[in-house]
């Protein structure tokens, strides 16, 4: 799958793997944005622990 995608990128092999390496940034940001907004919203009771 990754092999798939690497080859569907245009450009030279060194603008393949910046493309790759910035796609793998923007989901690792948007994954730790998620878990930020699900620990706030859904899994926040709002109390104390204990």
């Amino acid at each position: 799958m990754i092999r798939n995608l690497y080859d569907s990128l245009p450009g030279p092999a060194t603008v393949r793997v910046l493309q790759m390496l910035v796609a793998v940034a923007i989901i690792a940001v948007l994954v730790l944005l998620l878990y930020e907004w699900l620990g706030s919203t859904l899994f926040d009771s709002g109390g104390t622990v204990g």
